[in-house]
């Protein structure tokens, strides 16, 4: 088995409910490739079915065409014919590797396939059942996003609301009354030693110099003269 296809790993595929289990156009158009070629096509007929037993679609064939849905017809066939050319068996390469034919075999069938699924007359009915079905898979798909995107937007602006409002809070806040006695108390110290650092040293009346507080103790003893 091939582990790729224009750059796509190999994904495990639910083969028992006919779901192809891949996100990205690159997986999921190999996927279809595989799923619709490999497991629910006759190697008899070469008839692709698009349902599972459960009626839900199984392949993309817009997708395994490389085109959008909803494309023309016109444009539906310029892509047929462009792939075709490009996986036709007489335009590959002689020196190809067995697993390569077996790679461009296989998307060369999905692509007849999906072209006959879109084009002919014969499966009208079965492309307008399958159209309507995808119509409202997208329609749900970008319903499902626009809530999602509401969704986010809401929350962010909530975010922001809140956040603002958690700063004016904190912006319009008093001061605590702790902080207000720490800084008062922190003032009153600065004063007083400020005011015990500017105190002068004044000449007394007997001639010894003294400061405003006379009652030091001292440990050698100090001679005063009397006159």
């Amino acid at each position: 088995m091939p582990s790729s296809i224009l750059g796509a790993p190999l994904v495990r595929l639910d083969n028992s409910e006919g779901r192809v289990l891949s996100l990205g156009f690159g997986e999921a158009l190999f996927l279809q490739v595989i799923h619709c070629t490999q497991t629910y096509i006759s190697k008899d007929d070469r008839k692709m079915v698009f349902f599972s037993p459960h009626g839900e679609p199984l392949c993309n064939p817009y997708l395994i065409l490389e085109t959008e849905f909803g494309a023309s017809d016109d444009d539906i066939a310029k892509a047929y014919k462009k792939l075709m050319l490009q996986l036709h068996p007489d335009k590959q390469p002689v020196d190809q590797s067995e697993e390569e034919a077996e790679e461009v075999s296989r998307r060369f069938h999905a692509v007849m396939g999906a072209k006959s699924f879109l084009l002919d007359g014969e499966h009208l009915a079965s492309r307008r059942e399958y159209d309507a079905r995808l119509a409202a898979k997208e329609k749900a798909n970008t319903a499902a996003a626009a809530r999602e995107a509401t969704r986010v937007k809401t929350q962010a602006r909530q975010a922001a609301q809140a956040k603002a409002q958690q700063q004016k809070q904190q912006q319009s806040a008093p001061s605590s009354p702790q902080s207000t006695s720490v800084k008062v108390h922190s003032a009153s110290k600065t004063k007083a030693t400020t005011k015990s650092t500017s105190k002068k040293v004044e000449p007394s009346k007997g001639g010894i110099n003294k400061t405003e507080d006379t009652c030091h103790s001292y440990d050698t003893p100090v001679l005063v003269e009397f006159i």
